[in-house]
């Protein structure tokens, strides 16, 4: 989730995008905090459609809730 964060910034510095927010009045936190948050957005998204589609296909989840919950934590913050 993140890798592509910093592809997009990467690309929108090259592009000169960025110089165009920073002479905005919109502060760096907020520009970093708004594309966090459309990240995780999207990812809740995706598990929350995944999730519906597979339970509507037949598959029943087994396991502790509170381990998958870490493990989607630590896969968006190692992608």
């Amino acid at each position: 989730a993140f890798t592509g964060q910093a592809i997009a910034t990467g690309f929108e510095r090259r592009y000169g995008v960025l110089k165009r927010l920073a002479s905005s009045p919109l502060p760096r936190w907020a520009l970093m905090t708004a594309k966090t948050a459309s990240v995780l957005v999207t990812e809740v998204l995706q598990i929350v459609l995944l999730t519906v589609i597979a339970l509507a296909l037949g598959w029943s989840p087994h396991g502790n809730p509170a381990a998958v919950l870490l493990l989607l934590v630590l896969g968006t913050a190692a992608f």
